[in-house]
């Protein structure tokens, strides 16, 4: 099947870039989506609702932010976006300034599910400071191992090395064999877990429900090759 890929230029694009994203992460299902992309309620639009209010933040995140670059690989015989990815491009450190306030998940209702979901991703952004992490790739499940992630990962190499950038991911189990494939290197494991002494009822039902959350920070190097004793990290540069 020939893949095409794509730069985003039009808010037009979300809608069907969104449904890819979420198609993605329930299939495996990947309780995080979840936090981000919650569903409220049990009706019949309960779904339709979710994609509508998601797809308004990503067109929010992507025009408020210079760094996003949305890329998405369309099949040309059905013309499906098949494939969608967002490389954020930085030429200095993200993360040099100290934190804003702490994140609030504002997508969720006010109340314990706000605070639970808030939780986690603070933790989330914690790590990403940590290690400034940020490229995100979702692949429609009939669509996996068919080349279209290739074509966005190969997007984003090629601008880092043509700009001479390191590149950070947050790889899920699933997404970890591509990544290592490109070259990236496992820097930590993650779990997302808040603690929380006192939990509410609510609190313990959704942490039974979306919890842990679990990934991998990965690194590829300026050029993707990693040398033993000889490639300098990003972190023992800052040091």
């Amino acid at each position: 099947m020939p893949f095409n890929l794509q730069e985003v230029s039009s808010d037009h694009d979300f809608e069907e870039m969104a449904e890819v994203v979420y198609k993605a992460f329930e299939d495996p299902f990947e309780p995080f989506i979840r936090l981000v992309y919650p569903i409220h309620g049990t009706g019949p639009t309960a779904r339709a609702d979710s994609l509508k209010e998601s797809t308004k933040r990503f067109i929010t995140s992507h025009n408020t932010d210079p760094s996003s670059n949305w890329i998405k690989v369309v099949d040309t015989d059905t013309k499906r976006t098949t494939a969608v990815g967002r490389w954020q491009i930085h030429l200095t450190n993200p993360f040099s300034e100290p934190p804003p306030e702490p994140i609030q998940a504002t997508w969720w209702p006010e109340g314990e599910g706000r605070r639970f979901a808030s939780s986690v991703i603070q933790l989330q952004k914690d790590y990403r400071v940590k290690w400034q992490s940020m490229p995100h790739l979702s692949t429609l499940p009939e669509y996996r191992r068919k080349g279209a992630g290739e074509l966005i990962m190969r997007w984003g190499m090629k601008k880092a090395d043509e700009l001479g950038l390191n590149c950070f991911v947050e790889a899920s189990p699933l997404g970890k064999p591509l990544y290592l494939k490109h070259g990236f290197r496992i820097v930590e494991d993650w779990k997302l877990k808040p603690i929380n002494l006192e939990p509410s009822e609510e609190w313990t039902r959704l942490a039974k429900e979306l919890l842990p959350s679990m990934g991998f920070f990965m690194w590829r190097p300026i050029g993707g090759v990693y040398e033993d004793g000889k490639t300098v990290t990003p972190w023992e540069t800052r040091s």
